[in-house]
């Protein structure tokens, strides 16, 4: 599957047809990632496999030179050759089996050969990402719309757009593709991108500052102001209480001395204690 917009995660590649129906054998058929009756052959190393994620998994070896295959992400818009999981029937990529005439899934697209029979989701095309997107739980296709700046799909007013080609970055937890992932991605306040499950473990661990540049991403209006009444509390000794230092703000940005304390160092221009010390 394709990467996921905000909210969203990826479904496979783009293309004009979709079949929706046929039930036979949806709990039986597929791999890990993907339920559909039908496997792929791989047009680097003619393997078949169950989907681009099977391939990419680093355990395929290479029919035609016995060798591991050094393709490491398969190009799902090449093949040509798949095989129904029913009959064993070879043909060309279709919504039916040219020979027992089941449907292979649900969702069938095309442009890059993705099949998806997971009757919970719900994929559509996005012809300027070039590959599919999967809605989020409780939304319709068509309420995402493209933005051609960062080049995701969002809902509405869901994304703060700062970063050109945001998506085309890897999630900077755990370093994926972000375009390409089958998980949800999303837009920190910031502006940069990661996967929201990344997201959600970041704070679970007490991390709130974005990993690339340290910009905190939820509000600490609070913690601020609880920061400001200790330091006013805890006197600092004698020698260090006219001590100046220079600091860099990660919230504004901004060069400054401030009063150097133990507990924090505020920045002067906005007053944040996201800083550091130069």
């Amino acid at each position: 599957g394709g990467g996921g917009g905000g909210g969203g995660g990826g479904g496979g590649g783009g293309g004009a047809n979709a079949t929706r129906g046929c039930s036979h054998g949806s709990a039986r058929y597929g791999c890990q990632h993907y339920r559909r009756r039908c496997e792929l052959l791989a047009p680097c190393c003619n393997n078949w496999v169950g989907c681009r994620f099977c391939h990419n998994d680093g355990n395929v070896m290479d029919k035609r030179t016995g060798k591991k295959c050094k393709v490491q992400e398969m190009d799902r818009a090449a093949v040509k050759v798949i095989r129904c999981l029913l009959c064993k029937t070879e043909q060309p990529p279709t919504p039916k089996c040219a020979h027992c005439g089941v449907e292979f899934a649900r969702y069938f697209c095309a442009k890059c050969v993705f099949y998806d029979d997971d009757p919970a989701k719900e994929f559509w095309h996005c012809d300027p990402c070039g590959l599919c997107r999967v809605a989020a739980t409780g939304h319709k296709p068509s309420e995402y719309v493209h933005c051609p700046k960062c080049g995701g799909c969002w809902l509405p007013d869901s994304h703060k757009c700062v970063f050109q080609d945001v998506l085309s970055n890897n999630c900077p937890i755990c370093c994926e593709l972000l375009l390409t992932s089958r998980l949800p991605a999303t837009l920190l306040p910031c502006g940069h991108s990661i996967h929201a499950k990344c997201e959600k473990e970041m704070l679970r661990k007490g991390i709130a500052a974005c990993p690339l540049c340290g910009k905190t991403v939820v509000d600490l209006t609070a913690y601020n102001t609880e920061l400001d009444a200790e330091i006013a509390a805890t006197q600092m000794p004698e020698e260090y209480r006219d001590l100046m230092v220079d600091i860099l703000c990660k919230e504004c940005g901004e060069k400054s001395q401030t009063h150097f304390h133990v507990l924090g160092l505020k920045c002067t221009k906005c007053g944040s204690y996201n800083t550091c010390r130069l």
